[in-house]
């Protein structure tokens, strides 16, 4: 079952707005995603990441990603404009996490001509009110440890790192697997 069937467009604002993904939107989100992508973390690949964005925006993998019924998938409407997406999960506890009910943000890429204005601020604070509304403890994240603008923004955000780990993809080159798993505690709320 599609995930995204259920969703309804979330206004946050006057000006932004989500709008559920379905699979016959993949094509749509693969084009954006080679638009907004590749301009910041192309340095990271052999391959400028064309085939991360093929992998992870085909097709067979879009429909996977919307069969979950713990999926939220989201393009972000900035005054009447899709800017991005995001993507986050209900009840995806990472390897060792003590909590169950925690929410993975798992996708958040806005095209770089909005950095600044603040709509990566107001959707994590969306999926903060959403994870707080369905119970969940948490909410993680993984962040190249390169990539030092997100990884203030998360902390700003409130997020801590809570451990490193090594990304094991072949096409990446070496020097940017680091990694950082990162999480904010709903709980102190």
């Amino acid at each position: 079952m599609n995930s995204t069937m259920m969703l309804k467009p979330a206004t946050i604002n006057d000006k932004l707005r989500l709008l559920p993904i379905g699979i016959d939107e993949q094509e749509r989100l693969r084009r954006m995603m080679h638009l907004i992508y590749k301009p910041i973390y192309r340095h990271l690949w052999k391959d400028d990441g064309e085939a991360y964005v093929e992998s992870q925006y085909n097709k067979d993998q879009v429909l996977t990603e919307l069969s979950l019924p713990n999926a939220r998938y989201y393009f972000v409407e900035y005054k009447s404009e899709v800017v991005g997406m995001l993507r986050f999960l209900f009840d995806c506890p990472y390897e060792k996490s003590p909590n169950l009910n925690t929410t993975k943000l798992h996708r958040i890429y806005l095209d770089p001509a909005t950095h600044g204005s603040g709509i990566g601020s107001q959707l994590i604070d969306y999926v903060f009110e959403q994870a707080i509304k369905n119970n969940q403890k948490s909410v993680w994240l993984e962040c190249m440890d390169t990539q030092e603008p997100a990884i203030r923004f998360y902390k700003k955000k409130g997020f801590y790192i809570e451990r490193p780990f090594t990304l094991d993809s072949p096409t990446m080159n070496k020097e940017f697997r680091g990694m950082y798993l990162m999480k904010y505690d709903l709980e102190a709320c």
